[in-house]
């Protein structure tokens, strides 16, 4: 039943990255390409593969998907039969999402992760998925408290962080111009000892993946080398209950692995 259940997840996973293939060589450039890029495509398949790779229940859940840009990641959570609510504060965002998934009519909103109670409305969901937007924010301690509440059993997170585990959330000046940073022009940079203890106020368990995705962006070593230049990336789950995983740790990993070091092959496993 495993060997059936993870064949059947690479098929699925499989037929989602053909599919965003053929987006966006039909879509092409204009304001959105960064979304589009080769590179947002690269990072985008190695925290999806990562995170098919955790073995953590993703099949016939309900879905909040926040920070969701354009719907690039949305397909993962449809192809695995999952119910998805998607916002973005931008609502040329949601606008383009829309667009080029017009099947997702009524189920892609505008909803701005700074504001306090934003996405209350919403009710809750088995997942809140959160990758690629908290460092984005003026205010993530606002996000993750307010996501608490709409999450009923795991919330997944994938951010960049501070290069060391300083406690801080490190606020940094981004382009607001640019529809991929952040809305109001200020992100932040959250120590990973940061997100560890703000997880933990809001969940009763928490934990980082011993493995980090198939991207150079995610570090295997912390602190990191001052010689390094660059974002630095890392993946959380918090959980209503405990995650007995061989994937997730509950402290903080001075050293981590790449996953293809871990699976043979395409790593696409999903328990299902």
């Amino acid at each position: 039943m495993e060997e059936r259940a993870v064949v059947l997840g690479k098929l699925m996973l499989r037929g989602y990255w053909l599919a965003l293939g053929l987006v966006r060589r039909v879509i092409g450039c204009g304001p959105f390409e960064s979304f589009d890029s080769e590179d947002a495509m690269l990072i985008n398949r190695a925290r999806q593969d990562h995170l098919a790779s955790l073995g953590l229940n993703l099949v016939h859940q309900s879905i909040l998907e926040v920070g969701a840009g354009v719907g690039r990641h949305t397909a993962f959570f449809e192809k695995l039969s999952c119910a998805v609510i998607s916002t973005d504060a931008r609502a040329e965002n949601v606008a383009e999402h829309l667009r080029r998934f017009p099947h997702r009519q009524g189920r892609v909103f505008v909803a701005d992760l700074s504001v306090p109670g934003s996405h209350q409305w919403f009710g809750q969901f088995d997942i809140v998925y959160c990758y690629g937007a908290l460092y984005h924010l003026r205010d993530p301690t606002l996000c993750i408290r307010e996501l608490a509440k709409n999450c009923r059993k795991l919330f997944l997170l994938e951010t960049c962080v501070n290069p060391t585990d300083n406690g801080e959330i490190n606020p940094v000046i981004e382009d607001r111009d640019n529809t991929t940073q952040s809305f109001d022009g200020v992100g932040c940079r959250p120590a990973r000892d940061w997100v560890m203890q703000q997880l933990r106020q809001n969940f009763p368990f928490a934990y980082v993946t011993v493995t980090q995705p198939n991207h150079p962006d995610f570090e295997l070593s912390w602190p990191v080398s001052s010689k390094r230049k660059g974002l630095f990336r890392s993946v959380f789950v918090a959980s209503r209950s405990p995650l007995v995983l061989p994937s997730l740790s509950s402290t903080l990993l001075a050293k981590q692995t790449r996953l293809a070091a871990h699976f043979s092959g395409e790593p696409h496993e999903a328990r299902l």
